[in-house]
């Protein structure tokens, strides 16, 4: 069974399993999770609709992402299976300690880590499908540090960017 939330709604408590990997959450539109997701209990999966924001402000503990809109993570993200992207333009902002491996699936979109309101770091790989595909943005007066390989041996990607308020940033693969 599957929590859904519809679109412009948020939902301000957490949200768990009651045994870790099992449950789902679907996001029908833009959407707000204010507390945690997966606090004391993994979730299986959370799905998010096209063309619509996802914002996660408390913490993240889930199995599956399939995101097909764009991302926030405000708080810290830890999700098991890889990230991929579905469709071109997406993005995911985090702006907090992130644990998950990513790949762009060959599409056109961004990571932006966000290290205005604190230091960030991201513990997995980022990788594509295609070559000069997926863009990592790094932005905000704190530190940003990715611990993981960036592209591949038989893929690269296609721009990392550094904003010009950055604070610094550190790529450890």
């Amino acid at each position: 069974p599957a929590i859904k939330l519809a679109s412009g709604k948020e939902i301000d408590g957490t949200i768990d399993g009651n045994a870790d990997n099992t449950g789902a959450l679907v996001l029908l539109g833009d959407g707000s999770l204010l507390g945690a997701v997966g606090n004391i209990h993994s979730l299986s999966s959370v799905t998010t609709a096209a063309n619509s924001t996802a914002t996660f402000s408390g913490t993240v503990d889930i199995k599956t992402l399939n995101f097909k809109g764009d991302v926030v993570f405000n708080d810290q993200a830890n999700i098991t299976d890889t990230v991929n992207f579905t469709a071109d333009a997406q993005s995911m902002t985090v702006k907090a300690n992130a644990t998950f491996d990513n790949n762009f699936a060959g599409k056109n979109s961004a990571i932006i880590f966000d290290a205005t309101d604190s230091d960030v770091e991201f513990n997995g790989n980022i990788t594509t499908t295609k070559n000069n595909t997926g863009t990592i943005q790094i932005q905000g007066a704190n530190h940003v540090t990715v611990n993981g390989e960036i592209g591949d041996a038989t893929y690269a990607l296609s721009t990392i960017e550094l904003a010009a308020d950055l604070g610094n940033a550190s790529f450890l693969g």
